[in-house]
């Protein structure tokens, strides 16, 4: 085969290259487990992280170099880690901070515990399987008003419908109550939507852009992203969310749309 290639003009890099059959080999930094299904980092890049991890947390402020630095380990970690941009967000605003001052970044309380949260690559656990393609579609359609929230779920057997109040003390914004309103709908029906695809739909592009990018300015809205995301992984579910207006004709889209009157 190298004969070939090289004949063909292709330019292989030998020392790059495995020339026995293997089930794990090393790509970009990261070891493809034909086994395991899932990107894995490899311990000598783990053991490297946790240094400079463990480095930051002592101390009370670091020079943007390092935290640049930890930004971008993560990042480098995307494959293995779908979720890095939402445990970046408070380094990567630190930084953007620092570019404006004397170059040296306070590590807040909220960038600490962003930063231990990356302790969990430090603990043996199951790696982040691929999903599988072949998977029922299930939709999903949530929406809140200040009073309560509900939510509705297309199954091929049936349809579901459900809904509760708010306490009587919450003020939060509305956009929030819109994730959480989608939030509380996955984890009353976590059973069904396990392992599947499941097309989400609200009526706030807030919610929308937050699960999207993973990212957003408001700290309530971003939290209650990072619970969603937490059960998709504990569910493996593919989570797909779309903007329906409120002006939309439900009839048109099928249980996608409801009032929290309901």
């Amino acid at each position: 085969m190298c004969q070939v290639l090289v004949r063909l003009r292709y330019f292989i890099n030998l020392q790059k290259s495995v020339f026995s059959p293997s089930r794990v080999i090393r790509f970009l930094g990261l070891l493809i487990d034909s086994c395991r299904l899932a990107f894995i980092i490899p311990e000598d890049k783990k053991d490297k992280f946790s240094v400079l991890e463990e480095s930051l947390l002592l101390k009370e402020s670091v020079d943007i170099l390092s935290s640049k630095k930890f930004a971008g380990k993560c990042i480098s970690f995307l494959l293995a880690v779908p979720a890095v941009k939402l445990y970046t967000k408070e380094v990567n605003k630190a930084i953007s901070s620092a570019t404006k001052g004397n170059g040296w970044i306070k590590v807040s309380r909220e960038s600490r515990d962003e930063i231990c949260y990356w302790r969990f690559l430090d603990q043996k656990q199951e790696c982040f399987t691929w999903r599988k393609e072949k998977r029922l579609q299930i939709s999903l359609a949530s929406d809140a008003s200040y009073l309560k929230w509900g939510a509705k779920v297309d199954l091929p057997e049936c349809k579901l419908s459900f809904s509760d109040f708010w306490l009587a003390d919450d003020v939060r914004p509305i956009h929030v109550k819109e994730a959480e309103a989608l939030l509380n709908a996955f984890l009353s029906v976590s059973d069904i939507v396990k392992d599947q695809r499941v097309n989400a739909y609200v009526d706030n592009l807030a919610c929308v852009h937050a699960w999207q990018d993973h990212s957003g300015k408001d700290v309530s809205l971003f939290a209650v992203i990072k619970k969603i995301w937490d059960f998709t992984l504990r569910f493996n579910v593919e989570l797909i969310l779309h903007y329906i207006s409120s002006s939309e004709n439900p009839a048109d889209k099928p249980s996608r749309k409801l009032s929290a009157q309901d």
